[in-house]
């Protein structure tokens, strides 16, 4: 099976360990260069995040303006 793409902002959610990688041995873990994390690509989605669920949270903050 060929392993899913993630997005920067998922990458960054679940942070650089995943299974495959818990399950490896710690020599083989430092050698591994940690990828630089691209902040322009997950502002981005964090963006569209945004805009996708602040028309939910927008009457609750309202409520909490009065």
């Amino acid at each position: 099976m060929s392993k899913k793409p993630q997005s920067p902002f998922d990458h960054f959610w679940q942070g650089p360990n995943n299974r495959k990688q818990a399950e490896e041995p710690e020599e083989e873990k430092k050698e591994e260069e940690q990828p630089s994390t691209d902040w322009e690509t997950m502002w981005e989605e964090v963006n569209k995040t945004w805009k996708s669920i602040y028309p939910m949270i927008k009457p609750m903050v309202n409520k909490f303006k009065k």
